[in-house]
């Protein structure tokens, strides 16, 4: 009896830990820390009360090259207001990170790093959005990650 309990106790502690190896090999590293972008809106649609943005993404550190791109969608919260509820997502190429959150000006906007895929799994942060002043259909976008 006590032979057949140590095998059994010997056999739940090599599947526990090679579960734990197995969970550990599947984890990515997070990335962290802030993320310069230039995004250009290709298209902007309104749609009664609705609004879709698609932003084309540029990295700062690869000078202007593609980086991805940005899906967003804001519902405007009453009529005569600016006041918008957003949702988006940035594709990049080591995952997507989800946005979320509501502004009241387009020329500068502040939402809420959601969470995200791949390298940026379980992340949070905010994107701070900010538009050229020459050039309106251009906006700085940084990505504070934590």
């Amino acid at each position: 009896m006590f032979r057949r309990n140590q095998v059994a106790a010997a056999a739940v502690l090599l599947l526990a830990g090679v579960g734990a190896w197995q969970a550990a090999a599947n984890t990515s590293p997070v990335a962290t820390g802030p993320i310069s972008l230039v995004g250009t809106v290709t298209s902007h649609e309104v749609q009664y009360r609705r609004e879709t943005w698609y932003m084309s993404l540029a990295s700062v550190r690869r000078k202007g090259r593609s980086f991805g791109y940005m899906v967003m969608a804001c519902v405007l919260i009453r009529d005569g207001s600016t006041i918008r509820q957003c949702v988006g997502t940035l594709s990049l190429p080591r995952g997507k990170i989800t946005i979320a959150g509501s502004f009241l000006y387009s020329l500068f906007y502040e939402l809420a790093v959601t969470g995200g895929t791949a390298d940026y799994s379980g992340v949070g942060g905010h994107i701070d959005a900010r538009r050229f002043p020459r050039a309106p259909a251009n906006y700085w976008l940084t990505v504070s990650l934590q």
